[in-house]
């Protein structure tokens, strides 16, 4: 039986019954006094009586409060002390469960339902990897379902927090079946750790069962996990054809060796997008699209500078009235019967600026594919290259527009509040993105969003259906394409430099498509 909690134990809070309980932590069910709503509070069972501790602690919460508003993400409220001076979160309440339950209940999940759900929770931890925020704890039960189905990464903070008188500080915190092998070495925590857990995560969504097992099937000890440390995960029996593909990307996000893995959240989800499509048909369920974020669709191609209809706000995402690919959905049980779908991960980087016939919704928080899986080890948003350019873009006459000398070639995009980054890669390793016209944004523009440099001029003349046919013998009715600004920061730092790029159907691919 829990111990019964003083009342006024968290400021403006009532607390209830206990809906979790972990090795350093307990979960309240409670009341905001102020709102009078349910919501969820996480008290840490060790005090902060050193104030260093104390300070990163509420460094930490205020950095997990960046991603708060990511629609996989559970949304911090508030963080603090208690009045014994131990830390707690308040956070939205999902009262659906976990996915961990659901697997438990429901049995293994399909392929393609794993790999839904592994896209719509990879958007989140990358853009938690893009923000320098470590999870540290990753696994079936750390992601949570709400209210409307959709599935949360949560435990953000708290795992961190340091074990007075414990030695392994990191393998205690976490939980050793999911926690990557250099953990059982006291190694500091990265993002390739997180990727090994969220690989480890998916393999136990697979099976049903934790990942690290001994051959008769049992659950390993912390002594049987050590003494295997660094044997790879077994393969999945029967899981149907086309399913290799999710496999590989599970066995690399797992690799025994850390420079093996993929480098943070960012390439492990453009990996696992990269699958849509290729495991086979996902079956039909009920569905509600909560998070109402759609993927970028091609069509036949409009030049920049013909007039375009005004871009759909995030308050308006239901309104969409264009034709779509079909919205993929992962399904979740709540309840006995209810079969509730979430649109899980297939971000739109918002309208084409050559290839779109009307808007795409946007949203706070955005996807396309997000890293390239050749990508060097510790990816940093572009800020802007100046690349090696010739003179004017050939097809126009736009002052300041330049088509490369040499091919200028990128990773996956990430868009998070509408600011775009990428980063630039080798066009000869494996790459989403060609730039085929370089240009500058007109000085009086208000900001890098992608809102702002869609409506630019400079953009609109230079980024043309002219200007990709004189770049490529390609069709270009068959090339999505795009125009990359300079990062949020690389803006407020002075460049202007914008990249009008397109892709091919089958990327990622290796090699320019430039005309001869």
């Amino acid at each position: 039986m829990p111990e019964p909690v003083s009342p006024g134990l968290v400021p403006g809070f009532e607390l209830g019954e206990v809906i979790g309980k972990g090795g350093f932590a307990t979960v309240y069910r409670a009341r905001q006094v102020s709102l009078d709503r349910d919501v969820a509070i996480k008290i840490d069972a060790r005090v902060l009586d050193d104030p260093r501790n104390r300070r990163r602690f509420l460094r930490e919460a205020t950095a997990a409060a960046l991603i708060s508003s990511h629609p996989h993400v559970v949304s911090l409220i508030d963080a603090g002390t208690t009045r014994d001076n131990r830390p707690y979160l308040v956070m939205e309440l999902c009262d659906n469960g976990s996915v961990g339950q659901l697997v438990k209940r429901d049995g293994p999940m399909s392929p393609e339902a794993a790999l839904e759900l592994g896209i719509a929770i990879a958007s989140a931890l990358a853009a938690a990897h893009e923000h320098g925020i470590l999870h540290r704890d990753i696994k079936p039960s750390n992601i949570l379902i709400d209210h409307y189905g959709t599935p949360r990464l949560g435990d953000f903070g708290l795992a961190a927090l340091p074990v007075e008188g414990e030695s392994s500080v990191t393998l205690e915190a976490l939980t050793p079946a999911y926690a990557a092998p250099e953990a059982f070495e006291q190694a500091a925590p990265t993002k390739r750790a997180d990727v090994w857990a969220f690989g480890a995560t998916l393999y136990s969504l697979l099976t049903g069962e934790v990942p690290r097992r001994n051959d008769d099937g049992s659950p390993q000890s912390v002594a049987e996990i050590i003494q295997t440390l660094y044997r790879p995960l077994p393969a999945i029996p029967g899981l149907g054809a086309g399913a290799e593909a999710l496999m590989r990307v599970i066995w690399r996000a797992t690799a025994p060796n850390v420079e093996q893995r993929y480098a943070d959240g960012v390439e492990l989800h453009a990996a696992l997008l990269g699958l849509r499509g290729r495991l086979g048909t996902q079956a039909e369920a009920p569905r509600t699209d909560v998070t109402r974020v759609l993927p970028v669709v091609r069509s036949q191609p409009r030049q920049v500078g013909s007039p375009s209809p005004p871009s759909t706000s995030s308050a308006h995402l239901a309104a969409v009235d264009r034709p779509t690919r079909p919205r993929r959905a992962w399904p979740v049980v709540v309840g006995a019967l209810l079969v509730v779908a979430v649109g899980a991960g297939g971000f739109a980087l918002g309208n084409n600026l050559v290839g779109s016939d009307g808007p795409v919704a946007d949203a706070t928080v955005t996807r396309s594919p997000v890293g390239s899986r050749g990508a060097t080890a510790t990816p940093t948003p572009s800020t802007g290259p100046t690349p090696s350019t010739g003179s004017t873009a050939s097809g126009s006459s736009v002052p300041g527009a330049v088509v490369p000398v040499s091919p200028v070639c990128f990773g996956g995009m990430t868009s998070i509040s509408g600011f775009y980054s990428s980063r630039e890669v080798d066009c000869d390793s494996e790459h989403y993105w060609e730039a085929y016209v370089v240009g500058s944004l007109s000085d009086d523009i208000a900001s890098a969003s992608i809102a702002d440099v869609e409506q630019d001029p400079a953009v609109r003349a230079a980024c043309t259906t002219e200007a990709l046919a004189a770049y490529t013998d390609l069709p270009v009715d068959e090339l999505e394409t795009k125009v990359l600004p300079p990062s949020e920061s690389a803006f407020e730092g002075g460049s202007r430099l914008f990249y009008c790029v397109a892709t091919t159907p089958d990327a990622p691919s290796e090699g320019s498509f430039r005309r001869p």
